[in-house]
């Protein structure tokens, strides 16, 4: 049996929107924005000339959490990061500069009280929670200061929020 043009041209068709549909249903679910957003912090101590110099925590952590407690352990690192509460407008956490050697007298308290904005993202991202920090309380065991770099808490990876100063 031998084809007709018109069966030829129907087979072609047919091939040719197959292989359209096959590349037009290309995923543009997938969401490429950071889906936790983590508030930044790096500690510092004040040289001789009084400038900020990144301090290294050999062996602390911090103590986190409401309901449930989470402990970051900061083993060589001058930096810290955690999400905030999406529920509530304030977190409070314990530094510990020192884990080896734990003295209540020389575990300070930090609170950030902020404000949560929902922002819409995209259809695949969804919503997240976008935050501004408002004040800073801590009390100054081991802490001098801790001054809002940036109070704008969102996507962008490379901000530091928090500059905390150490006591020399």
């Amino acid at each position: 049996m031998k084809a007709t043009p018109s069966y030829l041209f129907f087979f072609r068709a047919m091939f040719l929107l197959g292989l359209a549909g096959f590349y037009g249903c290309t995923r543009d679910n997938i969401c490429l924005t950071p889906t936790l957003i983590n508030m930044r912090g790096g500690f510092y101590r004040a040289d001789t000339s009084n400038t900020l110099r990144d301090s290294l925590q050999e062996n602390a952590f911090i103590l986190f959490g409401g309901d449930t407690l989470y402990i970051q352990v900061l083993k060589k690192s001058a930096n810290l990061a955690f999400p905030l509460s999406q529920k509530s407008d304030s977190v409070t956490f314990y530094f510990v500069a020192d884990s080896s050697n734990i003295i209540p007298g020389k575990i300070d308290t930090i609170s950030l009280f902020y404000q949560r904005e929902l922002k819409f993202i995209s259809a695949a991202c969804g919503f997240q929670t976008f935050y501004k920090i408002n004040q800073v309380i801590y009390s100054q065991q081991v802490i001098d200061s801790i001054a809002i770099a940036t109070s704008e808490v969102n996507t962008d990876l490379n901000t530091e929020h928090l500059k905390i100063i150490l006591k020399p």
